[in-house]
C-alpha cells in the first residue's frame, strides 16, 4: 500500500505540472522551502488524521464509512509525496542544466532516508519516526530559505 501512495503521490506532482505548466514559469526562491515545509507539516498532518480517524478494514463490508476513511487516510498520506515530487520536478524542469546535480542530490537523501529508517525506530519508536522525518523536511526548508 505504501508504494502505492508514495507512486500516487508523485505521479500526482508530475500530473499538475503537467496540467499547469505556467507554474514553472512563476517560480521563485522560496517557493522549494515552501513545498519542504508543506511537506513536513502534511506528514504530521496525516499522522493526526490517521489516528483521529481510525480506519477498519474489518468492517469496510457493512459500514461503507470506512471508504470514505479509506480515502482520506489515502488522500492524507498521498500528500507528502505530493509535495517532495512537486520540488523535485520542479527543479528538474526549471534548472535543466543541473539535473545530473539534483538527481544526484535527490539519491543521496533518498539512502540517508532509508539508513535512518533502519538505524532511528529502535531509538525514537513508530511515532518519533514521524517527528524525525517532519524534522528533517523542515529543516530543509530552513536551509533552502536562507
Amino acid at each position: 500500500m505504501i508504494i502505492s501512495i508514495a507512486l500516487l503521490g508523485y505521479g500526482a506532482s508530475g500530473t499538475f505540472l503537467a496540467i499547469f505548466p505556467r507554474v514553472q514559469e512563476k517560480i521563485s526562491k522560496n517557493i522549494f522551502s515552501m513545498l519542504a515545509l508543506l511537506a513536513g507539516v502534511s506528514m504530521l498532518g496525516a499522522y493526526l488524521i490517521l489516528n483521529w480517524f481510525p480506519f477498519d478494514s474489518f468492517s469496510i463490508t457493512w459500514d461503507r464509512r470506512q471508504l470514505v476513511l479509506l480515502l482520506l487516510d489515502y488522500i492524507a498520506l498521498t500528500m507528502p509525496f505530493f509535495f517532495t515530487g512537486l520540488g523535485v520536478g520542479l527543479m528538474l524542469s526549471v534548472y535543466p542544466h543541473f539535473s545530473g546535480q539534483v538527481y544526484s542530490v535527490n539519491l543521496l537523501g533518498s539512502s540517508m532516508g532509508c539508513a535512518l529508517a533502519i538505524l532511528l525506530p529502535p531509538i525514537v519508536g513508530g511515532e518519533g519516526m514521524v517527528v524525525v522525518s517532519a524534522t528533517l523536511a523542515v529543516i530543509a526548508a530552513m536551509i533552502m530559505y536562507s
